[in-house]
Parts: structure tokens; C-alpha cells; sequence
């Protein structure tokens, strides 16, 4: 059974569908934008779906693919069904992320919390950003870097 919701006049549609249910799997699509104006409706929509699932639900699926935007109310959404399908013991998986998703997951550091199938069991345990530490000494110069003469009063 898919049902559409009436999201589309705030620019956000939800397509839930429970075919997967039987075996575990509710599956969610997402058209339009997860924003200030929609994430609560979004977040009461996924919510009454954990809810009206049967108690054999192990993984919710979030298809991306149709995701036009996200802001930082859309991404508070997504943690918090993250939050709610924790306490379910239901896995949350965002499925098709678009760019401008990846993009915004990657700039808050969200990504792999919210989104850790990217990443082997190795690789979570040793996974360093290189420019996450980017050392400078007092006067500014980054570290490893010659020092130079900068500045109008230098010739």
C-alpha cells in the first residue's frame, strides 16, 4: 500500500510504503524540500508510520533521490527520526542521498551518524580528516609551511 501525503502545498510529499513490512522494512520517499516550513509535518508523518507499523519493523528506508533542499530545521528532523527510530531499535537508512544532502551532512559532521553504511567497520575506526587539524603557530603561519614576508611594509 503506498499512500502520498498532503505535503505537496508546503513543498515537501512523503510516499510511504509498507509492502516491505512483512519483512521488516518500512520504506519512505521524499519529494520537495526538508525545511523550516515542512520539517514538522515530515517528522509527524514518519513518526505515525513507526508508529502504525507492526513491532517486527527493523529498518526504516529514506529514499533522497527526489529531496530538492535541506536546511538546518530539515537536518534537526533527520536527527531526530534518527533519535525516535533508535529508541524502536529500527535502523534509519537515507537511501539516495542528493548531493546538496551529502553536502550538508558532510559540513555539520552528520554524515557518518546519520548515514554510516558509507563507510566499512575499518574505516569508521580509523577515519581522519586531514583538514579537520590544520596546526598554526601564534603568529598564524600554518605549520609546516615556510615562513614568507607578507604585508605592504615588506619589500
Amino acid at each position: 500500500m503506498t499512500t502520498p501525503s498532503a505535503h505537496r502545498t508546503t513543498g515537501l510529499a512523503v510516499t510511504s510504503s509498507t509492502l516491505g513490512c512483512d519483512s521488516g522494512v518500512l520504506h519512505l520517499e521524499l519529494h520537495g524540500y526538508l525545511e523550516h516550513g515542512t520539517c514538522e509535518r515530515f517528522l509527524a508523518e514518519a513518526t505515525a508510520q513507526l508508529a502504525a507499523t507492526p513491532a517486527s519493523l527493523r529498518t526504516l528506508r529514506v529514499n533522497c533521490a527526489d529531496l530538492g533542499s535541506i536546511d538546518s530545521m530539515g537536518l534537526s528532523a533527520l536527527l531526530m527520526l534518527h533519535r525516535r527510530t533508535t529508541t524502536a531499535g529500527v535502523g534509519l537508512h537515507l537511501h539516495d542521498r542528493t548531493a546538496a544532502l551529502d553536502r550538508m551532512l558532510t559540513i555539520t559532521g552528520t554524515l557518518d551518524h546519520l548515514a554510516p553504511e558509507r563507510l566499512g567497520e575499518a574505516d569508521r575506526r580509523t577515519r581522519s580528516d586531514p583538514m579537520a587539524y590544520r596546526h598554526t603557530l601564534d603568529d598564524g603561519i600554518r605549520a609546516g609551511q615556510p615562513e614568507t614576508a607578507a604585508g605592504p611594509d615588506q619589500a
